[in-house]
């Protein structure tokens, strides 16, 4: 749930493309987030992983 409202509220201040694989690309590309490792993106860090999950 947190993560659908969080999109939203992105995507209507336009920090966020509405589509999620376009979403997943630029954190992976651009900003440096994510890792790809085959088909499946991973956060690098394992704090920011853990932080998002509490």
């Amino acid at each position: 749930m947190y993560f659908v409202v969080a999109r939203a509220y992105l995507t209507v201040r336009r920090d966020i493309l509405p589509d999620l694989m376009v979403f997943l690309q630029d954190a992976h590309e651009r900003r440096g987030v994510l890792r790809q490792v085959g088909a499946v993106y991973q956060f690098r860090h394992i704090d920011l992983q853990r932080h998002l999950t509490q």
